[in-house]
């Protein structure tokens, strides 16, 4: 291999090594702001949501509007330390 293909091979491996650092820090910003994945951790809310259901919260929607009747809504429990899905 002469240094010119040394030199593609590493600007390649760099772009992809960008592209994967992109995505990642996407991924945890949507993460943190915007949708968190919960699971139900108790029958309270059976039969519309069963043990072990899996939901994804949108953590913007009640920055524009209230709550209302029906909405399923994920708290922290600082009792019990941790997510809890309530509707």
């Amino acid at each position: 291999m002469n240094s010119k293909n040394k030199k593609n091979i590493f600007k390649e491996l760099l772009g992809y090594v960008i592209v994967a650092l992109i995505a990642a820090l996407i991924s945890i910003g949507l993460r943190i702001f915007v949708i968190e994945p919960f699971i139900v951790p108790t029958p309270s809310m059976s039969p519309t949501l069963l043990v072990s259901d899996r939901v994804i919260v949108n953590k913007l929607q009640y920055k524009f509007r209230q709550v209302q009747r029906g909405d399923i809504v994920a708290i922290y429990s600082p009792l019990e330390k941790k997510n809890l899905v309530n509707g």
